[in-house]
């Protein structure tokens, strides 16, 4: 009889559980351990300093940003690539001095790397591994 009450304290403390976490209001997703979409976008224009797949550095002012650009394939299948030295404005989120890009603009190309809610376009994307160069 005991293990009876045990077992049914169990389920009903994680039923209550299930039910709570299942109907709790949602505000924007978080991504990218800790990416909160729910900042203002912001404007940041510079000068690439590095690039060391998926983190590019970014110089605005007396100011260093550390940009998160998103896995390798998805750049490669676009046929995307930052130079040092090149001019970007970037749009994203920011939070301390690493900046989620929305959008990358150079002087000849802009690249589109998350849609409006901050959900990076690669999300569901096959990942397709060219192996020729």
């Amino acid at each position: 009889m005991r293990r009876v009450k045990v077992f049914l304290i169990i389920f009903a403390i994680l039923t209550v559980s299930y039910l709570v976490l299942a109907f709790s209001p949602v505000d924007k997703p978080k991504y990218c351990g800790g990416f909160d979409s729910s900042h203002a976008h912001v404007k940041v224009a510079g000068i690439i300093t590095e690039v060391y797949h998926p983190i590019a550095k970014l110089k605005s002012d007396n100011r260093v940003y550390t940009m998160r650009l998103g896995p390798w394939w998805y750049w490669r299948s676009k046929k995307w690539q930052l130079k040092v030295g090149e001019s970007v404005e970037v749009v994203g989120y920011l939070q301390g001095d690493l900046l989620f890009p929305v959008v990358i603009k150079t002087p000849d190309k802009i690249m589109k790397l998350r849609d409006k809610d901050g959900i990076p376009l690669w999300r569901g994307m096959h990942r397709h591994f060219d192996t020729h160069h």
